[in-house]
């Protein structure tokens, strides 16, 4: 049975865990109480998880395994949720969409050196406050993403415009919102100083 996980002096990285959403990920990094890693359902990341407010459990290479290709054994997910399973078109959920451009976008940031000298690291964020819209249709489709950060020297709203083109969604504009200053990382699909 997976073990819960209190602290993380529990876990390491290269180890396998479940994450709050139920992924199996192996463990890429930890700080303080966070966590991060990468889905072996659909290789999305870093996926982080704060130990003070979500659960996550620790999996044996056999669980993860058995999770990844068959959810996991002692969890009722719903029908949208479940990625093992073939989903009917109207169960195809723009979720997955979201969740990449989410995370995505927070890489861009993390990794972007005038972000970090305003925010502070580490960025620490909350997937519950994510405001978006999310047009989808077949091959075609528009979004706006919008999220709150929080660095070690202030808080800022990362926003997100992208497009669909065929399965691959691309972003038009990614910026980041800080009090009296707006940081440009991405602007008309074109990384900014680049």
């Amino acid at each position: 049975m997976p073990i819960a996980l209190k602290k993380t002096s529990d876990i390491k990285p290269g180890d396998l865990y479940e994450d709050s959403l139920h992924h199996p990920c192996l463990c890429i990094s930890k700080e303080g109480t966070e966590l991060a890693g990468i889905s072996l359902v659909d290789g999305s990341y870093p996926r982080s998880d704060d130990l003070r407010h979500k659960s996550v459990r620790k999996l044996t290479l056999e669980e993860a395994w058995q999770w990844r290709i068959k959810g996991p054994q002692d969890v009722e997910l719903p029908l949208q949720q479940r990625w093992w399973e073939p989903k009917t078109p109207h169960l195809v959920n723009p979720a997955a969409a979201l969740e990449n451009l989410y995370f995505f976008s927070l890489y861009q940031v993390e990794w972007n050196e005038d972000a970090i000298a305003h925010l502070g690291a580490p960025i620490k964020h909350e997937w519950h406050n994510v405001r978006a819209s999310i047009e989808e249709k077949g091959s075609a489709g528009t979004a706006t993403v919008a999220f709150d950060v929080q660095g070690t020297n202030k808080s800022a709203t990362i926003y997100v415009k992208a497009h669909k083109a065929g399965q691959d969604w691309l972003f038009d504009d990614l910026y980041l919102d800080l009090d009296s200053k707006r940081i440009a990382i991405i602007e008309s699909g074109r990384n900014v100083g680049r």
